[in-house]
């Protein structure tokens, strides 16, 4: 058998698989189409399904959010612009993600507040550690909850040249993963142009938790936050311990002061 003929099967093979490959992840796509259907009738969405990437389209909150299903349509990924304030942040947010995007490796890392109390394994890059440390612990139970809603493997937020995307990554996602998906990109930039406004205020109705006793943060309760690791607690916690309860520190600050 010639060189030449071996390298025919070889290349045939190889194309015969690619091929494979497409079809497979069009198949995917196809079978994600009625529920993006369902999401943009309950949203009344603008659904544009003929691409190799699904793409719907809503106005949620007052903002313009975009989700697209990508990879095969194991990735939804809902992008909203944020305001004129808010749109020079840089935050990253990993929850079992693969890994940080590109052009982030020089953004200082940043360990999670431990109120936040997510399990797995978590990364998060921001230019500024306070704000993010607010941020996250403001929308923690909005990100659990669109996580467990979508069955996800992973979660994604990123803040970077004036848009917000929420990243979420599983293999089949329902109407009802992909309108949360959407509905918590739209909720996450109010809270970071509300953060950025008032930047020594956590928004009303957030859930923070202590870092000792884990109940969470209530009205007119005394609250100081670690110096160390920003880690919120409740006051009468920390003088309890006499320490933070995520790091050991033993310096904290008042809780709303400005880092």
């Amino acid at each position: 058998m010639s060189s030449l003929f071996l390298l025919l099967l070889l290349l045939l093979g190889v194309l015969g698989g690619g091929v494979g490959v497409y079809l497979l992840g069009r198949g995917r796509q196809q079978r994600q189409l009625p529920a993006l259907t369902e999401a943009s009738q309950r949203i009344a969405g603008r659904l544009s399904a003929g691409s190799a990437d699904p793409e719907l389209r809503a106005e949620l909150d007052g903002r313009t959010v975009t989700l697209k299903l990508s990879d095969a349509g194991r990735q939804a990924a809902a992008t909203t612009a944020l305001p004129d304030l808010a749109n020079t942040v840089r935050f990253y947010f990993g929850w079992d993600a693969p890994k940080v995007p590109a052009g982030l490796e020089h953004v200082k890392s940043v360990e999670p507040p431990n109120a936040t109390l997510v399990a797995g394994q978590t990364t998060m890059r921001a230019d500024d550690p306070a704000l993010s440390a607010r941020f996250l612990e403001a929308t923690t139970v909005a990100l659990t909850d669109v996580y467990q809603t979508a069955s996800a493997k992973g979660l994604e937020v990123l803040s970077r040249g004036g848009y917000l995307t929420l990243t979420v990554h599983g293999a089949n996602f329902s109407a009802d993963a992909l309108t949360a998906t959407m509905a918590t990109a739209a909720q996450l930039a109010a809270v970071l142009d509300r953060l950025v406004k008032s930047p020594n205020l956590l928004p009303a109705g957030s859930k923070v938790a202590c870092a000792i006793c884990t109940d969470f943060k209530k009205d007119g309760e005394a609250w100081v936050r670690c110096e160390k690791c920003q880690g919120a607690h409740h006051l009468d916690c920390w003088r309890r311990v006499g320490t933070c309860g995520a790091c050991g520190n033993s310096a904290h600050r008042p809780f709303e002061a400005p880092a």
